[in-house]
Order: C-alpha cells, then structure tokens, then sequence
C-alpha cells in the first residue's frame, strides 16, 4: 500500500490532475529491493489513498533508458501515462474516470504488439521468419525480434476521446540489415467506452514516423 508519508515512494508534481487532486506514484530505486510490488499507482496526493493500480511496465523515479509523460484532459477525466523506453514505448496507459472513481483503463502497448505482429507476419511470412531469426535474443522488450512502438497521436491537445494511436514496427531500429529490414505501420481508434478498433495497415515504415529510429 502507498502512504503520503512512505519514502519509497514518490509523487511528482508533473504527475499531478490539473486540480492537483490526483497524482502517480514512481517507486523509488534506491529502494528497490525493499519494494515487495513496484507499481506507478493513481493515489490523492493529499491523502495518499489509491485510486488505482496502473496497467503496463513500471516506471521508476530513475531510469537508465526511459523517461515518463503524463496528460490530464482538461477536466481531469482522462489520464495518459505514458512510459517511454530506449527505443519505444513500454506503456501507454488511458484511465477514464469519473469523480475520481476509474470508469476503466487500458494500456496500449500488449494489444498493439499482438495486432502488428500477426499483421506483419501474415503479410511477409518468410521476412517475417528471417527477422525474427536475426534478432533472436534480443530481450522482452522486444517481442519476436521486432522493436513496436505505440504513440497516442500527439497532435490531439487538448486529451479527449476518441483517441487516435499509431503504431509502428521494424526489425532494424539501429539500421544494420540493410535493404533485408522490415517496417511496418498501423492506425487504430481508442473510444468513449475504452474500445480499441485497428484501421489502416502497411507493410512500409511509416512517411511521418514520429520516432527517432535511425534510417
């Protein structure tokens, strides 16, 4: 459990609901190991009390390689938190609530990983294999080989629903395989009621890629 007072814990300012009402914790790392279930949880900055525990990766008040983002719709009732990182997201989490009550929330990321890959796979099965072979060993962080990375559209300020997201893939994201890499895009519609619906698929790298991946 988080209280207001554990040093364990943290609650940034940054992190804070446009009334300063609500905030999200980062565990502390230097006390790592003494934090039995690090979680980023929704709390009362002023009470401590826990709104929510946070779908997806944690993030810690440091990282190596990796950063945090959080957006507050206007009113308070959308929470985007975003946790960045070295080569793309590792949560994209949007919390619908009312009242300071969660109405639902969902990360992004697993449901994007899953979706692109299958797509990518079916449309390029022998590429697909070849990459994945290439990239074999390459850690969680990268499923099947690929590096995915799932951005809420961030030309949509002020935060509201619907939301759009973009999701791209490579097999290269430090160029190295030349013309045998492969990239991949798709787009895909976040609703009211927490819905995720995939639109458009291309097997390209993305005209507008967002990222800094090189090539």
């Amino acid at each position: 459990m988080f209280a207001a007072d554990d040093d364990h814990y943290i609650v940034q300012e940054e992190t804070w609901s446009p009334d300063g009402k609500l905030g999200v914790t980062k565990p502390v790392s230097e006390f790592s190991e003494a934090i039995k279930d690090p979680k980023n949880r929704l709390v009362e900055v002023k009470t401590g009390r826990v709104i929510a525990d946070l779908e997806g990766d944690t993030a810690w008040n440091r990282m190596n390689h990796g950063s945090t983002v959080t957006q507050w719709s206007a009113d308070g009732s959308l929470l985007h938190w975003w946790v960045e990182g070295k080569w793309s997201a590792m949560a994209q989490v949007i919390v619908k609530l009312t009242d300071t009550k969660v109405v639902w929330q969902k990360d992004l990321v697993p449901i994007c990983w899953k979706t692109i890959l299958q797509k990518t796979q079916a449309a390029d099965p022998k590429g697909y294999a070849r990459e994945k072979e290439q990239n074999k060993g390459s850690g969680s962080a990268y499923p099947e080989g690929f590096t995915v990375d799932v951005r809420v559209d961030d030309d949509q300020v002020p935060l509201k629903l619907p939301l759009k997201v973009r999701v791209d893939l490579t097999s290269d994201p430090k160029d190295l395989h030349g013309s045998s890499k492969i990239d991949a895009w798709l787009n895909a519609v976040l609703s009211e009621d927490g819905k995720l619906t995939f639109g458009t698929f291309k097997l390209e790298r993305r005209p507008d890629l967002k990222n800094n991946w090189a090539g």
